[in-house]
């Protein structure tokens, strides 16, 4: 007896001192498995850089010793749309606000060209109005259970209405369940925390430029109502941020003539603008070559099921909800990160080799490895 108490002491003290190394490992996040998953988030940053890189490249145009490319140039034919208007006789360009035109010195070139642009230009939208949703509880259908509560404010007033004065004994129906969150509602809470924090700096804008013009489709797309729409737009975001990112350093690659790479991008931007002077490029280049690379990469681990690039994108991604104060997520992340951590190796040991021929009975033997650690835990 005295011998299996000693074993179990040891045991508890073994775990406790395992714990408070996870916990401090989690504080300097300085050990091998951090590192490793920085590595594993910038290869799938690399690849994203690279792509960028060549699509700029396709782009770029040499116009006497100065490159361009057609972004450049719709760029200019907006600005000229916005604040020039074309004399309908001579065809010179004039300030809207000018009544005569410069050219030919005359009113009525001007008045035509006003005229025609009122006539070509469409309509605006009327405000869309989005009927907000009431939900009605019906009394007569909502009679209370005598076994068993939807709600901890169901067993009150059931208590209240046939249990007055006696003792209140209640049991949770499934407390033997560990309930983890699932990847789908992880990755729109993270889809929606990235909205809340870049909505005012430049998604607002791009949800202008993709249609979202009036109030009530705006908070649509703020709130990500519909996760397809959000990603989409992120993806959107990602891609196109990306490659306005490296062109100025492809431009001055093929100025110096010399080839742009992803590495050759990331340490000429860190070394360019590691000053206080560019504070907006490196907010730009936080959001997107960590926090919506990290989205990207965690949508990609969960339906390819690497486990590897799933911690490092929890990892990176993690600054989302403890700086936009979403509670529950900030202890899911925690709990996972130490149950992960704290896990014996033999129930996360992998053997990909048998995968293929072997695949359900592995998996069934992990599944039972797992649930057996999770309700010793527990206990």
């Amino acid at each position: 007896m005295t011998n299996k108490s000693s074993s179990e002491e040891k045991s508890e003290n073994d775990k406790e001192v395992k714990l408070r190394g996870v916990i401090n490992c989690m504080i300097d996040q300085v050990s091998e498995l951090y590192v490793k998953m920085e590595i594993d988030h910038n290869e799938q940053l690399y690849h994203f850089i690279d792509h960028a890189i060549e699509v700029v490249l396709a782009e770029q145009q040499d116009m006497d010793g100065h490159f361009e490319d057609p972004i450049d140039l719709k760029v200019r034919q907006d600005i000229v749309e916005k604040n020039y208007i074309k004399c309908a006789a001579c065809g010179t360009l004039n300030s809207k606000r000018k009544q005569k035109c410069t050219g030919c010195d005359e009113r009525e070139g001007i008045k035509k060209a006003k005229l025609d642009q009122k006539n070509t230009k469409p309509d605006p939208k009327k405000k869309e109005k989005i009927p907000k949703l009431v939900f009605i509880h019906d009394e007569d259908q909502g009679k209370v259970s005598h076994e068993t509560f939807l709600s901890r404010d169901l067993y009150e007033k059931h208590c209240e209405q046939i249990h007055q004065g006696s003792q209140k004994q209640f049991m949770h129906e499934f407390d033997w369940v560990y309930l983890r969150i699932g990847a789908g509602h992880y990755e729109m809470n993270l889809v929606k925390s990235f909205f809340e924090l870049n909505w005012t700096p430049f998604l607002e804008t791009l949800c202008e430029i993709m249609g979202f013009c009036t109030d009530s489709s705006k908070q649509f797309a703020k709130s990500c109502k519909d996760h397809h729409k959000s990603w989409r737009l992120l993806l959107i975001f990602h891609l196109s941020s990306l490659q306005e990112l490296v062109l100025p350093y492809v431009r001055n690659c093929l100025s110096t003539r010399c080839p742009p790479t992803a590495k050759g991008f990331l340490t000429s931007g860190i070394e360019k603008y590691s000053y206080g002077n560019y504070q907006n490029f490196k907010y730009m280049l936080d959001q997107v070559c960590k926090f919506s690379q990290g989205i990207v990469n965690f949508r990609m681990a969960t339906r390819r099921n690497n486990a590897d690039l799933l911690k490092s994108s929890k990892y990176m991604t993690k600054e989302l909800f403890h700086g936009r104060n979403h509670p529950k997520y900030q202890k899911i992340e925690l709990y996972d990160t130490i149950q992960d951590r704290m896990m014996p190796d033999n129930a996360m040991t992998t053997q990909p080799q048998f995968l293929r021929e072997k695949a359900p009975d592995y998996l069934q033997m992990f599944s039972r490895q797992y649930t057996r650690y999770i309700f010793l835990t527990k206990k």
